[in-house]
C-alpha cells in the first residue's frame, strides 16, 4: 500500500503539468508522439521508394536498427526484386550511428531521410535536434527547459519515501511535500521553465494544428494526435510531407507513406510497407551483417545498386 502511494505522489506530481499546460514543448513532437515504448532492442522497417520523375522505377530498402552496448546499430539492404528476394545487391552497416557520422555527407535530403527515420523507427528526437543545431535552428532539448525547483522538490520526496519504506515510523510532517506555501504552489506548475518553448496553435485549411517556426523550419502537426504532418528547412530547401497513416503490431503509428522533396526538381516518394520490434542481440547483429554480406557478394547484378536514389548512403 506504501508502494502505491508513492508512486501515485509522484504521479501527480508529474502529471500536473500536462493538466495544466496544454502547449506541448517543440522538441517532444519531434519523437513521433503517442507510439509506445519500444520494448526489445531491435525495430526493422521495409520501404518501397519512386523517383517521382519515373515512378515505374522501385527501389526496396530494409533498414535494421538495433539499441545495444549503448550504441545505435544500424544496417541498410538494397534488394532487387521483391523483399521475399534473397538477392541483395547492396549491404551498409553502422555500429555507432550518430548525426556526428551522418552528417560527413553533406546531403542535406540524405541527413533529413536518417533523421526522420531515426524518429519513426526509434521514436527519438535526438538526430533531429542535432541536424536543428548544426543548422542553427534556435530549438532547445527538453531536459534544459524542466523546472529545476520541482525537480529538486520530486528528488527530495523520493529520498524521503525511500526512507519512510525503509523505516514506516517516520513522520508525514517530514516529508518535503507537507511544506507549507511553496511546496504546494510547486505541485501545480508546469514541470517545465516558463521559458520553455512551445509549440504555438495554428490554423491550416480550416483545421486546428501544433506549428514550430524559426528562421529556417517550419513543422506541422496533427492538434490531437501530435502527428508529423509536414516539415520544411526553408534555408536549405529540403523538406517531407506525410500522406495517410498506418498501424502496424496493433500499437505503432507511422505514416503510410512520405514524400521526399527538396526546391527543385527531386521528389521521391517513399512507402512503408513494414515494420517490426524484436528482440536482439550483438551476436544476432553479427550474424546478419555476414549473411547479408555474402548475399551481396553472390548477386548477379550489384550493378542495380547504383540506380538507387543519392539520398540513400553507400
Amino acid at each position: 500500500m506504501k508502494n502505491l502511494v508513492f508512486f501515485f505522489t509522484l504521479s501527480f506530481i508529474f502529471s500536473s503539468s500536462s493538466s495544466f499546460a496544454y502547449r506541448p514543448l517543440e522538441e517532444s513532437l519531434f519523437r513521433n508522439n503517442g507510439n509506445p515504448v519500444l520494448t526489445k532492442e531491435g525495430v526493422s522497417m521495409m520501404v518501397k521508394i519512386q523517383d517521382m520523375k519515373s515512378p515505374e522505377e522501385i527501389y526496396l530498402v530494409k533498414f535494421v536498427y538495433s539499441r545495444l552496448d549503448n550504441r545505435k546499430m544500424f544496417q541498410q539492404i538494397f534488394y532487387a526484386g521483391d523483399f521475399r528476394s534473397t538477392e541483395v545487391v547492396h549491404f551498409t552497416k553502422s555500429i555507432d550511428f550518430n548525426f556526428k557520422s551522418l552528417n560527413k555527407s553533406k546531403n542535406q535530403m540524405a541527413i533529413l531521410f536518417y533523421c526522420l527515420l531515426d524518429m519513426y523507427m526509434a521514436n527519438s528526437s535526438e538526430m533531429l535536434m542535432d541536424y536543428f543545431q548544426s543548422l542553427s535552428i534556435p530549438m532547445e532539448r527538453t531536459a534544459r527547459e524542466i523546472n529545476r525547483e520541482q525537480e529538486k522538490l520530486v528528488g527530495a520526496y523520493v529520498n524521503f519515501a525511500r526512507k519512510k519504506m525503509r523505516n514506516p515510523k517516520i513522520s508525514e510532517s517530514e516529508s518535503p511535500l507537507s511544506v507549507p506555501g511553496k511546496t504546494s504552489q510547486l505541485l501545480y506548475e508546469s514541470f517545465y521553465s516558463p521559458e520553455a518553448k512551445k509549440a504555438k496553435l495554428d490554423r491550416r485549411e480550416g483545421i486546428f494544428v501544433w506549428a514550430v517556426k524559426h528562421d529556417g523550419l517550419e513543422a506541422i502537426f496533427e492538434q490531437s494526435s501530435r502527428f508529423m504532418s509536414e516539415i520544411n528547412l526553408t534555408d536549405i530547401e529540403v523538406g517531407m510531407k506525410t500522406e495517410g497513416k498506418q498501424t502496424f503490431g496493433g500499437s505503432y503509428l507511422l505514416p503510410k507513406s512520405f514524400y521526399l522533396m527538396d526546391s527543385g526538381t527531386r521528389k521521391f516518394k517513399i512507402d512503408l510497407v513494414g515494420y517490426e520490434n524484436f528482440k536482439d542481440s550483438k551476436k544476432q547483429y553479427i550474424q546478419r551483417s555476414e549473411d547479408f554480406i555474402k548475399n551481396a557478394q553472390k548477386s548477379a547484378r550489384p550493378q542495380v545498386a547504383n540506380n538507387f536514389p543519392s539520398f540513400l548512403l553507400r
